[in-house]
């Protein structure tokens, strides 16, 4: 294991002798694997992680390359693809999904916050790992931000791992956008190589995408302080390349709004208010589309 500099301790937590109860918060089934496998093999019984949407766009554009004719199957078989891989830590807990839909979690930034606050309380989390913010996608964004707002909230350290960014001329991964703060650099052994890769061949449906991603290297670092009402990566934002659901234009809008519902709110009373609307994850609602599955 290699430090890039000072300031790391909070990750350096997750591979302890003793490690805290870690709540992993990723946008999608397979993002967990992707940026921190490593850290779930050490954890083990002391990782849990969460899903803030079901991994199926509305749109059925990827339900339909993978060959599915419906919306919920795909999300079905997306979190099952998750399940079998953390099967293969021998002890990892995969908590019930938000189903927030895929690609529109930026809509829903101050519900999936509350939950998370209900969440990590419940489940006494003593760290929170979650996405960077850098434009990768929007629901890592929109998970980053109901994160970091909820973490502070329970005044639960936040960890972030490294995911992908715009460097202005495509994708990259395998590092962070920014450089500081320093990151915890996790050179994995041959046999945390090994299981990752069988990790990864667990998520069939995503076999051309995880291709692009690294099996040898994790970056983990203390979360910076972002300024959520700004587009993330100084305005260069790989999801403006694409149909996902957002452009980055409108991200300001719904952070700003969501952090003006939070505002008057202290941890006691935002988790009141998750108790009275039931906004847990078992019965967690958001506004549904056209294409939602009944």
């Amino acid at each position: 294991m290699q430090s890039c500099g000072a300031g790391e301790s909070a990750a350096h937590r997750l591979f302890e002798q003793k490690p805290p109860l870690t709540l992993f918060v990723v946008a999608h089934p397979d993002d967990e694997v992707i940026a921190a496998a490593a850290a779930l093999m050490h954890l083990r019984e002391k990782a849990l992680v969460l899903h803030v949407t079901d991994g199926a766009p509305r749109n059925m554009a990827d339900a339909a390359r993978a060959g599915f004719a419906t919306v919920g199957a795909y999300a079905q078989t997306r979190c099952a693809e998750s399940r079998a891989a953390l099967a293969l830590t021998d002890g990892v807990t995969l908590l019930d999904g938000l189903c927030v839909p895929d690609q529109t979690a930026s809509r829903s930034l101050f519900e999936i916050t509350v939950a998370l606050v209900d969440i990590i309380t419940g489940t006494a989390a003593e760290l929170v790992v979650t996405h960077a913010f850098e434009g990768g996608h929007p629901d890592h964004d929109a998970t980053a931000f109901a994160a970091a707002h909820a973490a502070r909230a329970c005044g639960v350290p936040l960890v972030e791992a490294s995911g992908y960014f715009d460097d202005g001329a495509g994708m990259v991964t395998g590092r962070f956008a920014q450089p500081e703060p320093p990151a915890l650099v996790h050179t994995m052994d041959e046999n945390e190589q090994f299981t990752k890769r069988r990790m990864f061949e667990c998520f069939v449906t995503q076999t051309q995408t995880l291709a692009a991603f690294e099996t040898t290297v994790e970056l983990y670092r203390p979360a910076p302080p972002y300024d959520f009402a700004k587009q993330p990566n100084d305005g260069r934002v790989l999801y403006d390349r694409y149909d996902w659901g957002l452009r980055s234009s409108e991200w300001p809008r719904f952070a700003v709004d969501a952090q003006r519902r939070l505002q008057p709110l202290s941890t006691r009373r935002i988790v009141s208010r998750a108790d009275r609307y039931h906004w847990r994850a078992h019965t967690l609602q958001f506004p549904r589309t056209p294409a939602d599955p009944a």
